[in-house]
């Protein structure tokens, strides 16, 4: 982290101590908050230096668009926690800020328990995860495929159209990951059926569940032994080890390799190999132009 970043952590840092100190913090939670501090200041969400907390500098505010989750101000905005309507952001918030312990932890968030997607879904009864699938979530949905090639009206299939282009889901989407046919994150053909969600045993199907909301990264012993996972899991000695995972009964040779041993991380490789290996042959073979993927355009 540069000076620039720890500085700006250390003072949300001190930030978050008088909120202690004015009783707020203190009150939600009646214990030693300096682990929980130091786990957060090296995560993601406290690196005032990233690009997800920077990319607006040269406009001098984080638009209303972009502010409920790369600013603390759009997040309580968002909220209803500033007195203004929950559920949207109103206005640009200010540079300078990160995810804090206020971001999280007020009387606003502490009531949310469910979610809208980009399709439109809600997923309710959530709990505590719901803060974080106000972020990870997406932007995009599978619904937004058929929309935009209704509105870009082509003949086939096969059409090329200026009207279309990537629809970027952007950045960790893994609310709609995990609520799989009900928040529609994905595209899903008609006359399918799709999981509603991965189901995973009880106390470990959440967000929080397997993550600590404070460092993000998965639970951890003193070891760096993912133990709440190896007690079920035990080809995992290390958090490394987790994509090496896969269900004794999972008995699927889902890319065709001939591996029912591998990780299911293994299977969706080979399958990510697969689509690219078609998606080429696809624009050689059929459109006659080449599938391009350009950040700028």
């Amino acid at each position: 982290m540069g000076r620039k970043g720890l500085c700006a952590a250390l003072l949300i840092m001190v930030g978050c101590l008088v909120q202690v100190a004015a009783g707020f913090a203190e009150e939600m939670y009646p214990y030693d908050l300096e682990p929980i501090i130091n786990r957060w200041i090296s995560s993601g969400h406290a690196d005032g230096a990233s690009e997800s907390f920077t990319h607006w500098d040269a406009e001098g505010e984080v638009p209303a668009g972009c502010a409920a989750c790369h600013s603390s101000p759009g997040y309580l905005d968002f909220l209803g926690y500033d007195g203004t309507k929950s559920g949207q952001v109103d206005k640009p918030a200010p540079l300078g800020t990160v995810v804090n312990c206020l971001t999280c932890h007020n009387e606003a968030a502490a009531w949310l328990d469910e979610v809208t997607f980009p399709s439109g879904k809600t997923v309710g009864d959530l709990g505590p995860e719901a803060r974080c699938m106000v972020c990870h979530q997406g932007r995009e949905s599978g619904l937004d495929v058929d929309a935009d090639i209704a509105a870009a009206n082509v003949a086939g299939d096969d059409e090329v159209s200026a009207d279309l282009g990537f629809i970027n889901i952007h950045y960790y989407a893994t609310g709609a990951t995990l609520y799989g046919g009900q928040a529609i994150g994905g595209y899903q053909y008609a006359g399918r059926s799709y999981d509603l969600k991965f189901d995973h045993v009880e106390g470990y199907d959440t967000c929080i569940g397997c993550h600590d909301p404070y460092s993000l990264e998965v639970r951890t012993n003193e070891s760096v032994r993912p133990s709440e996972c190896a007690d079920c899991h035990a080809r995992v000695s290390t958090v490394a080890d987790l994509q090496n995972i896969r269900m004794n009964g999972s008995m699927v040779d889902y890319d065709g390799d001939g591996d029912l041993r591998e990780g299911i991380a293994g299977e969706i490789a080979t399958l990510q190999e697969k689509l690219y290996q078609s998606i080429q042959s696809y624009g050689a073979t059929v459109t006659g132009n080449p599938v391009i993927y350009d950040s700028h355009t």
